[in-house]
């Protein structure tokens, strides 16, 4: 099953961040906790580093449930062109919670993660907690993070 999952994850991430894209994180001030309609909101910073070329695009989706994360739901998809050996992607005004976040390097800026001839990524992914499997992708259990009040940084390593 989680081979199935692992494999399918190109197509069906890219789908996934065929969300509205935001650009690179803006770097205007953010309040630590806002208030948005009465809930407490937080703002998440996602650090990308292993970046091997300067060619394409960083694929990010944020995750808010098992569910989502196992059907390639992503609550918001962001795309953020390469410049260098590191990325910085910023989601402000999140509802405190559990979360969890996955990222490729498209390369070729197609928009799908590229796969070799046994179906394993050709492109550089990751997700957050740096959680992987050797043999499939990780269980929502492994990539969640709880998101608190106020900021927080994801740092993730991509393969």
């Amino acid at each position: 099953m989680k081979t199935k999952r692992f494999i399918a994850l190109s197509s069906l991430l890219a789908a996934s961040l065929a969300l509205p894209f935001g650009g690179a994180a803006k770097g205007s001030e953010f309040l630590a906790a806002q208030s948005v309609g009465g809930t407490i909101t937080s703002e998440l910073s996602v650090n990308v580093k292993g970046i091997q070329s300067n060619e394409g695009t960083i694929m990010i989706g944020l995750y808010n449930g098992e569910d989502d994360f196992e059907a390639e739901q992503a609550l918001i998809g962001r795309a953020v062109p390469v410049s260098g050996e590191s990325a910085r992607i910023t989601f402000e005004a999140l509802p405190i919670g559990n979360y969890a976040l996955k990222v490729f390097h498209d390369e070729d800026s197609d928009g799908v993660l590229d796969r070799n001839g046994f179906g394993l990524p050709s492109e550089a992914y990751g997700f957050s907690n740096n959680a992987s499997d050797p043999f499939s992708a990780p269980e929502w259990s492994e990539a969640q993070f709880s998101l608190p009040r106020g900021r927080m940084i994801q740092t993730i390593d991509l393969d």
